[in-house]
């Protein structure tokens, strides 16, 4: 629907399409530019106060006959001395970038809206995210704010190249989506790919904001945990995923951004790698992926072992024998742990370390004394609990707790056979795991790709790495990914 020319029939179109009067956060203004009638809308909380009344104030002081002017562009151009400043003719434009946070200024006389981009959002400091701390590094991470995570991503790379693309999504909610990328180096076809999904989604809102539209763009099936995409909440992560060619995904109000496309090894990463020589960082890594196999492995090996009868190691000896069975002791204590992991996570800040530390230490010790579980339950459970988060992404770690669980089933039933039918779905699902445009989960390990499989396994030295050129090991998974 198009503008009207006379101020007062744009106002009645507007009272009908928008609760004015009624929503106390719909601001709105009638306005005299000399003897010229203007209307003024906005929303409350997003307009920038000091900035409008600048604006409005040096309006109200033209002199110039309103009537007497030829073009609008020109006028604006001369009149109204701020950077983001835009026109619409459409009043249903107008009103959804109204509520997407612009002020919108009608004249009479004119079937265009003055838009101006004087929008500010409530918003929380830029701080360390918690699930991704280093001990050397920048203390910034992304906040629920787009326009500022953007930023911290350009003020890292100031690329001509890098590009980010706006999209909204929801046909209630139209959210906004950017699309990062770096174009020389990105994989085009994916791009487009990824272009077409955002451009093809026809929902009503993002309820869960980057959740949901990582299950609008990758197929889920039920029994798979493994996360499909990769989430971060450092700019500097995402930054360095740019120059190796990879896409992000800034979802307006989410502190977390989405690297496409994402493969298993990609979680056994950290930053703190980077921010640390060498032979530290490899040493960390390589903790890191025995912590990462013994959270997977510990507790259903030590069972296999045990219920196989091998008592010639002290490792592998059950020195007291109770009535429940070693295999419901330790689902018991794995649902316990998750409980108290649950309920101290939900819980007031000042009581969570007292419910999860001290009341699993509690609990722990009276089922060891009433006899319904044995010290060596509680210490493999115990080590595999600490190892359980090895992993910076806490959905990895949730995916390797329900391989785990199913491991630990498997084996209680069927002993051995159990053990190795476990691994098998495990290996089966990691293979099998689809990611965003036909992408190999498993590259660099299958497809087999020596030089990348190593600059995954070792940490290198800044000088090899940046000899590499940007892009070169995307490139190289986009080749053996397509055969």
């Amino acid at each position: 629907m198009q503008i009207s020319t006379h101020l007062s029939e744009t106002k009645k179109i507007l009272k009908t399409m928008l609760p004015l009067g009624t929503s106390f956060d719909l601001l709105t203004r009638d306005l005299l530019f000399g003897k010229t009638e203007a209307f003024f809308f906005g929303i409350d909380g997003f307009v920038k106060d000091d900035i409008m009344f600048y604006i409005l104030n040096r309006l109200q002081k033209t002199e110039l006959p309103l009537q007497n002017i030829q073009n609008l562009s020109e006028w604006i151009q001369a009149q109204i001395p701020y950077i983001e400043v835009s026109e619409n003719k459409n009043i249903n434009e107008t009103i959804q970038m109204v509520l997407s946070g612009m002020s919108a200024l009608l004249i009479d006389g004119f079937d265009t809206a003055i838009l101006l981009d004087t929008r500010t959002y409530p918003v929380r400091g830029v701080g360390e995210p918690d699930m991704e701390k280093v001990a050397r590094g920048p203390r910034d991470g992304f906040v629920e704010t787009i326009v500022l995570n953007t930023a911290l991503v350009r003020r890292r790379i100031r690329d001509p190249r890098l590009t980010f693309e706006m999209f909204q999504i929801g046909s209630q909610s139209k959210t906004d989506i950017a699309l990062g990328y770096i174009g020389n180096i990105v994989d085009q076809k994916l791009l487009a790919q990824i272009r077409n999904q955002l451009n093809a989604i026809d929902v009503h809102a993002l309820n869960m904001g980057a959740k949901s539209l990582e299950e609008l763009l990758i197929r889920k099936v039920w029994y798979n945990p493994l996360p499909q995409v990769r989430y971060t909440e450092r700019p500097d992560v995402a930054a360095a995923h740019l120059l190796e060619g990879y896409i992000l995904l800034f979802i307006d109000t989410t502190p977390e951004v989405i690297i496409l496309p994402t493969t298993f090894f990609q979680f056994t990463q950290s930053a703190e790698d980077y921010y640390q020589n060498p032979a530290v960082g490899n040493y960390l890594r390589f903790v890191r992926f025995a912590a990462i196999f013994a959270s997977l492995l510990l507790t259903p090996t030590w069972l296999m072992l045990t219920e196989a009868g091998i008592s010639w190691s002290p490792f592998f000896t059950v020195h007291e024998k109770i009535a429940v069975p070693l295999v419901l002791q330790i689902i018991l204590l794995e649902l316990g742990l998750d409980l108290f992991r649950y309920v101290s996570s939900h819980a007031p800040s000042n009581l969570s370390g007292s419910l999860g530390l001290i009341g699993g230490l509690i609990i722990g010790d009276v089922a060891v004394q009433i006899g319904w579980i044995t010290q060596e339950v509680m210490f493999y459970t115990a080590i595999t609990a600490l190892t359980t988060f090895a992993a910076s992404a806490l959905d990895f770690t949730y995916a390797i707790r329900i391989f785990r669980f199913v491991l630990i089933v498997c084996t209680g039933l069927f002993h051995i056979w159990g053990y190795i039918l476990g691994i098998i779905y495990i290996v089966l699902t990691i293979i099998t795991t689809p990611t965003i445009g036909g992408k190999k989960y498993t590259w660099p390990l299958y497809p087999f790709d020596k030089s990348a499989f190593l600059s995954l396994v070792f940490r290198q030295a800044v000088p090899k790495i940046q000899d590499k050129n940007y892009g070169q090991l995307q490139n190289r998974y986009n080749k053996h990914s397509n055969h």
